[in-house]
């Protein structure tokens, strides 16, 4: 069988194609949408299996090509952060809130971040904005506890906020002395004191 009768038919069609409004649908693909896509589910499932290292340099590569995607750039501040790199990590979510700023995880994120770099001022901020975006949840108030008992020392808007995150459902506040991320209190009686009334109302209520 001739060759040229072999590819007659497929190099008729594109020609014929070529004048129509279809013609469009032959473009070719968006490679660099397509392998930044690809990289990003490659650095998600690393993250999820525990290969960090592997989830950044995935991320890396998925802002490479995606520069503009703000899921790109809160993965890659995610992979960051669980890298123990805040301020790329921090950079990462700033660059997210510029084009989405109602985006919720990522003030919350950046709000862990000034937690850990002991900055109470931008951690407020942050986890106050978390709590206006999700006033039912009782993620904001707990963290703004955090920032009152941790950072500030002033147990009693440490109170104050724990208390409404009980209202808002918080069901762990009993286990506080013994949560490590409270270790830096868990030995002031004050403090101790404070778990106690508030979970005695909440069991009383």
């Amino acid at each position: 069988m001739r060759l040229d009768r072999v590819l007659g038919w497929p190099l008729l069609a594109v020609a014929l194609l070529a004048g129509s409004p279809a013609r469009a649908d032959l473009a070719p693909p968006d490679y660099k949408a397509y392998h930044g896509q690809r990289a990003y589910a490659e650095s998600l499932l690393a993250l999820r299996t525990g290969h960090t290292e592997r989830a950044l340099d995935a991320a890396r590569r998925a802002r490479d090509l995606r520069p503009e995607d703000p899921d790109t750039l809160y993965l890659l501040g995610v992979c960051h952060l669980f890298a123990g790199e805040l301020e790329p990590a921090r950079d990462s979510l700033l660059a997210v809130l510029e084009k989405e700023p109602d985006l919720v995880e990522a003030h919350h994120d950046l709000g862990l971040i000034w937690l850990a770099m002991g900055d109470s001022t931008q951690a407020a901020l942050a986890f106050t904005r978390v709590e206006a975006l999700r006033p039912e949840s009782w993620i904001g108030p707990y963290r703004l506890a955090q920032v009152s008992g941790l950072l500030e020392g002033d147990l009693a808007a440490c109170e104050r906020h724990l208390r409404r995150a009980v209202d808002s459902g918080y069901p762990y506040a009993a286990s506080l002395p013994v949560d490590p991320d409270w270790a830096e209190l868990a030995a002031d009686p004050a403090f101790l004191e404070m778990i106690g009334r508030i979970v005695g109302e909440d069991e009383g209520g």
